[in-house]
C-alpha cells in the first residue's frame, strides 16, 4: 500500500511541476508522464503551452500499453484549448462526458485528433507510423459492404487511432498534409472513407468527407469556416459505431478497379487496318504541362483526336491531332497530383490509352 501511495504521489508531484494555475484555467507546459494504468482527472478548462523547456516540452506523454495504458481524463465539464504540433497529448485520453468531444492527442510531434460525438467513458490514441505494421494486421477486407465488391480498397500507411469504448458514437477524423489523402484516394476525396479492424478483416464504415474541417482548437465538437480539401479536412461517419468492435481505426479508400486498368477501362482497341503508337515521357511528371508526347497516327484513316481524362474518367483536354506524327507538349496546365490517361481516338473507333502520373514534387 505504501509504494502505491508513493507511486500516485510522485505522479501528482510531476504533474503539478509541469502545469501553472490562472484564471483561465490549468496551463500544461508538458514534460509530464502518466504511467502505466495510471489515471489522472482533470477538471475545468485545460490550456497548452509550450515555453521550450524540458525534455518534453509542451507535451504530456502517457504510457502506451495496449493492455491498460496510462490515461489523461477529462471529467464531464472538462474542457481544453491552444493544442497544436508542439502542444497536445502523446498517449491516451478519456472522455468522461456524453457530449462531442475532441480528444487532443497526437504523436511524434504531429497532432491529429478524433472526435466523438458523445459517449461518456471513450478512450483514444494516436499513432504516427503504418498500421501494415502491426502483427495482427493483414490485408483482408471484410465482405460486409456491398461497395467492396466493386472496388479496390486502400488503407492509409500514414497514421492510424486506437479508439476504446462499448457506447455507440460518431467518429470524426482530421487529417492533414503529411496524410498524403491525396495519394491515397486517387485525386478523388469521394473516394475517401474510414475503415476499421475487426479484428480479422479490414471493413469499411459508412463515412462522408465533412464539407468543413472539424475545429481542432477547441474541445467541443464543431466545424470551421474552411472547407476539406486534399491539405486538411475531416470525414465522419455516417452511423454511430461501438469503438470496441475495431483494433484499429485510419483512413481508406474505395477506387474503381477498373479505372487503374488500362487493359481494361482504358485498352487499346485498334481497327483491323489502323495503327496508333504513343509514348509519353517524363513519366512520372511534375506537371502535365511538362509532358511530351510523342505519337504517330500515319497508319490511321480517319481523323484522329488527343484526349486527356482523369482519375475519374473525366474529360480533361481534347484536340484534333493535325499532324500524322511528332511530339508534341501537351496544350493543357494541370499540377494536380494523381494518375491521368492520356489517348488517341480515331473516327473508325480505334483508342490508345497510356497512363501518366503527376507528383507533388
Amino acid at each position: 500500500m505504501t509504494n502505491i501511495k508513493l507511486s500516485v504521489f510522485v505522479i501528482l508531484l510531476f504533474l503539478l511541476a509541469a502545469v501553472g494555475i490562472s484564471a483561465q484555467g490549468i496551463g500544461s507546459y508538458g514534460n509530464t508522464y502518466i504511467h502505466q494504468g495510471a489515471e489522472i482527472g482533470l477538471h475545468g478548462k485545460l490550456v497548452f503551452y509550450n515555453n521550450g523547456a524540458g525534455a518534453n516540452h509542451g507535451v504530456m506523454m502517457t504510457n502506451r500499453s495496449s493492455i491498460n495504458p496510462g490515461v489523461v481524463a477529462f471529467g464531464d465539464n472538462a474542457s481544453w484549448e491552444n493544442a497544436a504540433d508542439d502542444r497536445h497529448i502523446d498517449g491516451y485520453v478519456r472522455a468522461y462526458s456524453n457530449e462531442s468531444f475532441t480528444f487532443p492527442i497526437g504523436n511524434l510531434g504531429k497532432f491529429q485528433p478524433i472526435t466523438i460525438s458523445g459517449a461518456t467513458g471513450t478512450t483514444a490514441a494516436y499513432f504516427y507510423d503504418n498500421v501494415a505494421k502491426l502483427p495482427f494486421i493483414d490485408n483482408a477486407v471484410s465482405t460486409r459492404s456491398s461497395a467492396v465488391s466493386e472496388m479496390n480498397l486502400r488503407v492509409s500507411e500514414e497514421e492510424y487511432w486506437d479508439v476504446r469504448g462499448d457506447k455507440p458514437t460518431k467518429l470524426t477524423l482530421h487529417w492533414d498534409h503529411d496524410s498524403a489523402i491525396e495519394q491515397l484516394s486517387n485525386g478523388g476525396l469521394e473516394n475517401l472513407t474510414i475503415v476499421g479492424w475487426n479484428g480479422s478483416a479490414w471493413e469499411v464504415l459508412s463515412s462522408s468527407v465533412d464539407q468543413n474541417v472539424v475545429d481542432v482548437t477547441v474541445s467541443i465538437g464543431s466545424f470551421s469556416d474552411d472547407e476539406s480539401s486534399f491539405a486538411t479536412g475531416s470525414i465522419t461517419t455516417n452511423d454511430e459505431i461501438v469503438p470496441d468492435d475495431y483494433s484499429v481505426i485510419t483512413f481508406g479508400a474505395l477506387t474503381n478497379e477498373h479505372a487503374e486498368s488500362i487493359d481494361t477501362e482504358f485498352g487499346s482497341e485498334l481497327a483491323s487496318d489502323e495503327t496508333i503508337e504513343l509514348t509519353l515521357f517524363p513519366n512520372p511528371t511534375t506537371d502535365l504541362s511538362n509532358l511530351n508526347i510523342d505519337y504517330d497516327i500515319s497508319q490511321t484513316n480517319s481523323e484522329a483526336t488527343l484526349v486527356v481524362l482523369n482519375s475519374q474518367g473525366e474529360l480533361m483536354y481534347s484536340g484534333v491531332l493535325k499532324n500524322e506524327k511528332e511530339i508534341i507538349n501537351l496544350p493543357h496546365q494541370e499540377s494536380t497530383a494523381g494518375m491521368y490517361h492520356i489517348g488517341i481516338y480515331t473516327k473508325n473507333g480505334s483508342k490508345v490509352f497510356k497512363p501518366v502520373v503527376v507528383t507533388n514534387n
